[in-house]
């Protein structure tokens, strides 16, 4: 796999051959210079760092609305987790048709007193 990318010094990135320049800026020429000189100075060639595997996205990499939908839906979710414990007051059931309550019926008030005379309908 080495002879399809060079190494770039710099940043360790591995780097495709057809391509002359790094994207930190450093040619193919100044790696392989590099590399020559440490390799008489006997010092170990950088190598290039070892890439994670598999894909990583980061929270700092996404954009502002994606950060905002992924708070809002977290938020959403959380209060709907506190109103799902929440207690909740008990509700008066309404009577269906032809049902009579167990509530007992209204006492009759009293009748006024008369005064000497009577009322036909007392």
């Amino acid at each position: 796999m080495s002879s399809v990318t060079w190494p770039c010094p710099n940043c360790g990135r591995r780097v495709p051959n057809r391509v002359s320049q790094c994207h930190c800026g450093t040619t193919k020429e100044d790696a392989v210079r590099q590399a020559e000189a440490a390799a008489a100075q006997g010092a170990p060639v950088p190598r290039a760092r070892p890439r994670p595997t598999g894909p990583r996205v980061r929270f700092g990499s996404l954009g502002w609305d994606i950060k905002g939908l992924m708070i809002g839906l977290v938020v959403v979710a959380l209060l709907a987790l506190v109103r799902f414990f929440w207690p909740s007051e008990p509700e008066r059931i309404v009577p269906v048709l032809g049902h009579v309550d167990a509530t007992p019926s209204p006492t009759p008030r009293p009748t006024p007193k008369s005064r000497g005379f009577k009322l036909p309908w007392n």
